[in-house]
């Protein structure tokens, strides 16, 4: 058994961030919504550009994720004058969506992006990331070694308390250690959480698990919403997919889109010659937002024509 553990715990002392993504992060977490707060993207829509099908793509992601996570003025402008001073957008998105899991300034974005970032992909993030975090933290959250981890496991934890325990420690208020000695003592992780969060946490989530209560912890920060709000709702994805359509909405009423192209618009184009429109004209409205399948409907119109089709595209922006 010791063995086994020994070659397992090798691996998991330098990765034990790596399920910080999975545990809802890639949806949540960090800071407080300001709902006056609307995002221009004008200064990000010069910089990066949305001529190409490349360039849209780097920019509409950005902006995407900017637009869910970057709740605030402040944060909205930190990461817009990281990306347009020339740091990398996606390596810029990974690190925030990382301090997104602590209760840090948002200035340690800026310190983890120089540590970690030499031009070249960076390999395994979330432990080249941790690694930083703790170097920046002076390992205030706590950090185990290996002998720690096999402690642990053979105390009866899981890898999977591990990893939650260390990403709930990077709100820095119980360290690793703290929160797994709690879990050998039999604390549930509902009180855990509580103390965490200084938030009560319902009675009918007390045998949660611990990856559903730290991905509603994490949702909440975003949100604004009670830990409780979000445990009850079963649609917990419905607030970042009305932001991702709020950018959308925003994007292409200042006109920075780009028309995405399937293999059915050459179909699209000749229908539309029938009719006197040229396929410059499907690309321009393409341009302005409306998707192929719009485009086909305003076609099917029976008075479609070249004069006509802009103001049946007016009609369907109101539908």
């Amino acid at each position: 058994m010791k063995k086994k553990l020994v070659l397992i715990t090798s691996v998991l002392v330098l990765a034990v961030a790596s399920a910080a993504m999975a545990a809802g992060l890639t949806q949540e977490t960090g800071t407080t919504i300001e709902t006056a707060f609307v995002p221009s993207y004008d200064k990000l829509a010069s910089f990066m550009g949305y001529s190409t099908d490349e360039k849209f793509d780097l920019f509409h992601k950005t902006a995407v994720f900017m637009g869910k996570y970057c709740t605030t003025n402040e944060s909205f402008s930190f990461v817009e004058d990281m990306i347009i001073s020339g740091c990398d957008p996606q390596t810029t998105m990974d690190i925030y969506q990382f301090y997104l899991t602590t209760n840090e300034p948002i200035s340690i974005v800026k310190q983890i992006y120089d540590m970690v970032y030499n031009g070249e992909p960076i390999v395994n993030r979330d432990i080249v990331f941790e690694t930083a975090f703790n170097a920046i933290t002076n390992n205030k959250c706590g950090v185990l070694t290996e002998d720690d981890v096999i402690f642990y496991l053979e105390s009866g934890l899981t890898i999977e308390d591990i990893q939650q325990a260390n990403l709930l420690s990077r709100r820095g208020v119980l360290t690793i250690q703290k929160i797994l000695t709690e879990r050998i003592s039999g604390t549930s992780w509902e009180k855990i959480v509580e103390t965490i969060s200084d938030e009560k946490i319902s009675s009918s989530y007390k045998n949660a698990d611990s990856t559903t209560l730290t991905r509603a912890l994490n949702i909440s920060s975003v949100t604004n919403q009670p830990i409780n709000t979000v445990l009850s709702n079963e649609n917990s994805d419905e607030y970042f997919s009305s932001k991702t359509k709020e950018v959308n909405t925003i994007l292409k009423s200042k006109g920075y889109w780009r028309g995405k192209q399937s293999e059915n618009f050459e179909k699209i184009a000749l229908n539309a010659k029938e009719k006197g429109i040229s396929s410059s004209k499907l690309v321009a409205l393409m341009n302005q937002g409306f998707s192929e399948v719009e485009i086909v409907n305003m076609l099917n119109d029976p008075s479609c024509s070249d004069a006509t089709i802009d103001s049946i595209a007016k009609d369907e922006v109101s539908k």
